[in-house]
């Protein structure tokens, strides 16, 4: 017996037609069902900031209008798997001139800030959607900082569910 092209054609036919019968799909189990609010599990949300990282992208400038110094600020926080979050929280900001040695050991404190977060309205305003980081213009620098040849940013992160998160940032010219 030979097979004919439309032997094969009626086969593949009755084979998906048979394939896209209807199927329940499976039960859902009490286990899988979840009513609690996520918000409740952890103050800070279901994925709270881990780590604080202060982005390259951090600059210091002078302002074009003023004249002035701005140190501009671009922060980003993680989660426990390493991805970019929002959080409601308190930033302070400080920077040194940096001697080599960190912020402690003789470090000459520049200027220091405290940004706060923690209304949702007010922390959506300075988050970049592009980067995905929050991103500061901070005035207020003492006259000829753009000019000093090392400088260290230090910021700390106060959640509102308590964590502390700390980072620093070198940059040199």
């Amino acid at each position: 017996m030979m097979t004919t092209a439309r032997d094969i054609g009626l086969g593949v036919l009755l084979a998906a037609a048979a394939g896209c019968a209807e199927h329940e799909p499976p039960p859902v189990t009490s286990a899988a069902v979840v009513d609690d609010d996520p918000r409740e599990l952890d103050a800070d949300g279901p994925f709270p900031p881990t780590r604080l990282v202060i982005h390259p992208l951090t600059q210091i400038y002078a302002s074009p209008d003023t004249g002035q110094a701005v140190l501009e600020l671009h922060i980003d926080l993680r989660d426990a798997h390493a991805h970019q979050v929002k959080s409601l929280g308190e930033l302070v900001v400080e920077l040194y001139e940096d001697r080599g040695l960190g912020r402690g050991a003789g470090a000459r404190q520049l200027e220091r800030w405290t940004v706060d977060l923690r209304n949702p309205d007010f922390n959506a305003v300075p988050f970049d959607r592009v980067t995905r980081t929050y991103q500061f213009e901070l005035i207020g620098l003492p006259e000829g900082t753009e000019s000093v040849s090392a400088l260290l940013v230090a910021a700390q992160w106060s959640t509102v569910g308590g964590r502390e998160l700390a980072a620093q940032y070198r940059f040199s010219r």
